[in-house]
C-alpha cells in the first residue's frame, strides 16, 4: 500500500513540474515573441533570463522527488514560484505589472494537492510576497527597476489595490480548496465503495464454491453469467451453455422462458436421473 502511495505522488510530482515548465516556457516564448517585434515600458530581457533560470530549477526538482517527501518537496516548489512570481512583477514594473495575475497559479495547486489549510497558507505568503514589494516600492525602499517609469501612486490607491488583492487570494484560496477538498473526499468514499464490493464479490465466490449444490446464474435469455465447481461438474457446463436447454423439458421450454422474461424468480433443483423446476 505504501509503495502504491509513493507511486501515485511521484506521478504528482511529475505532473505538477511538468505542467510549471509549459508555463513558463509559453512566458518566455511569449516574451521573446514580445521583445523582438514589439515595444513595452519596461526592459523584457530580464524578465525572459528570470523566466528561463525558472525552468532549470523546475527541471532540477525531477531528481528531488525521489529524495524528499510530498508535502516538503510541494512546499519548496510552490514557495518558489510564489517568489519568482514576485520577481517578475518587479522586474515588469510592480504595482501595474502584467504578471499579478499569476500568483493564482500556485494557490490553485495548493488546493489541488494540499489541504485547505495549507493553501489558505500559500495564499496568505502570496499576499505577503506582493504586500511588501508594494510597500517598498511606494516607499522608496527599493527603486522601480530601471527604465520604468510610474507615475504618483494616492495613497488610497495603493491600499485599494492591496486590499483587492488580499480579498481576492483570500476568497479564491477558501473556494478552490472547499471544491477540491470535496472531491478528494469524494472519491475516497468511491474508494471504500469499491473496496468494500471486492470484498463482497471475493467472499460471495468463496462461498459458492465451498457449496455442496451447483449453482448457475444467468441472463434472461438464459445464457450462462457464472457457476460454482460443482454445477460445472453435474452438468459438465461451458460458457456459451443455455440454462434453459440444459435444465428444461423441451415442450415447457417456450412457457418457461415467456415466465422468466417477465421477472418472475425461480429455483431449480437437479434430481436423478431428471430435472424438475418449482415456483418459489
Amino acid at each position: 500500500m505504501i509503495a502504491i502511495d509513493d507511486q501515485k505522488l511521484g506521478k504528482k510530482v511529475v505532473f505538477l513540474n511538468s505542467i510549471r515548465i509549459a508555463i513558463f516556457l509559453t512566458l518566455t516564448l511569449v516574451s521573446i515573441i514580445i521583445w523582438l517585434f514589439f515595444n513595452v515600458h519596461f526592459d523584457i530581457l530580464p524578465v525572459i533570463i528570470t523566466q528561463v533560470a525558472a525552468i532549470a530549477v523546475s527541471i532540477l526538482f525531477f531528481p528531488l522527488s525521489s529524495l524528499l517527501r510530498f508535502r516538503l518537496l510541494l512546499y519548496l516548489q510552490l514557495t518558489f514560484d510564489i517568489l519568482m512570481i514576485t520577481l517578475l512583477v518587479y522586474l515588469s514594473g510592480g504595482i501595474i505589472s502584467p504578471f499579478y495575475f499569476l500568483y493564482i497559479l500556485p494557490i490553485i495547486v495548493a488546493s489541488i494537492f494540499l489541504s485547505r489549510r495549507d493553501t489558505v497558507i500559500m495564499a496568505t505568503f502570496s499576499f505577503i510576497s506582493f504586500g511588501i514589494l508594494s510597500d517598498l516600492l511606494y516607499l522608496g525602499v527599493i527603486p522601480y527597476y530601471p527604465n520604468i517609469e510610474v507615475g504618483e501612486v494616492p495613497l488610497g490607491t495603493f491600499i485599494y489595490n492591496l486590499l483587492m488583492s488580499f480579498i481576492a487570494f483570500a476568497a479564491f484560496s477558501i473556494m478552490a480548496s472547499y471544491y477540491f477538498e470535496r472531491i478528494r473526499k469524494t472519491g475516497d468514499q468511491l474508494k471504500n465503495i469499491q473496496d468494500d464490493l471486492q470484498d463482497m464479490i471475493l467472499l460471495n465466490n468463496s462461498v459458492l464454491e465451498r457449496m455442496e449444490n451447483g449453482f448457475i446464474t444467468a441472463d434472461m435469455e438464459g445464457r450462462i453469467i457464472s457457476y460454482n465447481v460443482k454445477a460445472a461438474h453435474f452438468l459438465r457446463l461451458k460458457k456459451t451453455d443455455n440454462i434453459f436447454e440444459l435444465l428444461l423439458p423441451k415442450p415447457d421450454l417456450a412457457k418457461i422462458k415467456k415466465t422468466w422474461q417477465d421477472n418472475t424468480p425461480y429455483y431449480f433443483e437437479k434430481k436423478m436421473p431428471d430435472f424438475e423446476w418449482s415456483s418459489p
